[in-house]
């Protein structure tokens, strides 16, 4: 059983930048483990008039503004508080201070009276009067009012219409498409080399699941160009993601478009492009990226483990046991299917659950496949040693402490406390938060990151019973406010 640590290159607006990007911005939070930068993880062209808000965490070569630079940026910087203190001296210059925002700008001539605005309270945005790119069209457009149109344009790409790739397209309506599995349009094979014009609309609630060399977006492979759109959406896994293209070729442009998609990614990711050749101008991105693991097993020898224990309580306890509710969170995403004889598991999820506050749910995603024959359930726990560490309790009453001590075997290290848990998750489903357990004594986890475990329990799905052999997985569990 592998747990490779793989390395990401991830950029809150592009990952990798080999063209130009003028007049944007990014406000996307960025974690991961490789290459990252607020902005672009890699620039080796142009980047000009652009900023960068959000947070950069993880491990690796990262920078608030980019994680590498052997190109040209001029006039781009991250926006730092006050109290930031530069430990990269030769970076300052990428670097602009809350308070000397208004000035900043004005020294590197942005344009405040057609592109920026900038309120007291604000950070530079586009003025809403001028963000608009004008396109004139050589060929008739083609109208789209609905998702159902939408998706038949997009199946006609996927099957090699050319036609249908390079048409000029035109948005009516904002386009809902309901948290349905989406395609992305265009491939390195027939990339999108049309116009798409959004009109000032959002195509939104679409979900990409990758396979491990895949693109993500609502583009893969944009070979065209794209204006007055915003997209929100959900990406997961894939090897090159962006939210509103993977790819962007010399050739195409976007102009005033903007992205509010959430990405998880194996490899690389940007909060509106992935990798970027072409022109970028006018547009944000507002989301966030993060690292994903993908985990394909086929249990092998926990497969004969498994069925062995099977085997024996079903020899010596025969019988049903209660089922666990399944969680309502759960979500069915393909019909189950279950393979007869052992048990078949491939799951994706996040090394990390993320929590808004200690009393909301947490983001953390997993599938179980529909030839899956076992329902899963998670279960996070934490040791005493990490909570003595982050909380300085391990949650017990000194009498339930005193006892576990006296025992002779007691173990900061092993002992472990339930710390959040799921219901049922069946064949064919999947599940994207999860809930949080204070402490024994009521304790409840402050704001801060903690190392904990979390443990896949299988359980059978005509006797409901728990197998013997489960997984466990180092996790990282992070509550924010």
């Amino acid at each position: 059983m592998s747990n490779q640590k793989q390395q990401n290159v991830m950029g809150g607006f592009v990952a990798v930048n080999a063209g130009k990007i003028v007049d944007c911005y990014s406000t996307t939070s960025v974690k991961g483990r490789g290459l990252l930068g607020g902005f672009t993880a890699s620039n080796t062209e142009s980047v000009e008039k652009s900023y960068c808000l959000g947070k950069v965490s993880g491990k690796g070569k990262k920078g608030r503004l980019f994680g590498q630079n052997t190109g040209d940026i001029s006039e781009g910087f991250a926006i730092v508080s006050d109290s930031f203190v530069n430990k990269d001296p030769d970076n300052d210059s990428y670097y602009c201070k809350e308070s000397e925002l208004s000035q900043r700008l004005k020294d590197g001539n942005w344009n405040m009276e057609e592109i920026w605005t900038l309120s007291d309270s604000e950070y530079p945005k586009f003025q809403e009067d001028f963000w608009w790119a004008e396109l004139s069209y050589d060929s008739e457009a083609i109208h789209i009012s609905t998702a159902k149109e939408l998706n038949e344009i997009a199946a006609k790409i996927e099957s090699g219409d050319k036609q249908a790739a390079s048409a000029v397209y035109v948005l009516d309506n904002d386009i809902d498409l309901k948290g349905k599995k989406w395609t992305p349009i265009g491939s390195d094979i027939l990339p999108f080399t049309g116009i798409m014009n959004g009109n000032g609309h959002e195509i939104r609630n679409f979900k990409v699941k990758n396979k491990k060399t895949g693109l993500g977006g609502l583009f893969g492979y944009l070979n065209g160009t794209v204006v007055n759109l915003g997209v929100d959406g959900i990406i997961k896994g894939g090897h090159m993601n962006g939210g509103l293209a993977a790819v962007v070729s010399q050739e195409a442009m976007i102009a005033c478009c903007y992205s509010k998609c959430s990405i998880s990614s194996a490899g690389l990711a940007g909060g509106l492009v992935g990798k970027n050749f072409g022109n970028i101008m006018r547009s944000f991105s507002a989301g966030q990226v993060r690292k994903i693991f993908p985990w394909p097993w086929i249990l092998g020898g926990l497969l004969f483990a498994l069925l062995a224990a099977l085997l024996l309580l079903w020899y010596f306890k025969p019988g049903l046991y209660p089922a666990i509710p399944v969680d309502q969170n759960a979500r069915q995403v393909e019909e189950a299917n279950p393979a007869s004889g052992g048990n078949h598991v491939t799951y994706q999820f996040n090394d990390e659950a993320v929590f808004p506050s200690n009393s909301q749910n947490g983001e953390f995603y997993i599938k179980n496949p529909g030839d899956s024959n076992h329902d899963i359930v998670v279960e996070f726990y934490i040791t005493d040693q990490e909570l003595l560490n982050t909380v300085g309790t391990t949650g017990r009453s000194a009498e339930e402490q005193q006892q576990l001590e006296s025992s002779g075997n007691y173990s900061p290290d092993s002992q472990r406390t339930l710390i959040a848990e799921s219901g049922s998750i069946p064949p064919g489903y999947e599940l994207d938060v999860i809930r949080l357990k204070s402490l024994p004594d009521g304790t409840e986890l402050s704001a801060g990151s903690y190392q904990v475990i979390a443990q896949l329990v299988f359980y059978d799905l005509d006797t409901h019973e728990r197998a013997m052999v489960n997984s466990e997985i180092p996790t990282t569990l992070i509550i924010e406010s």
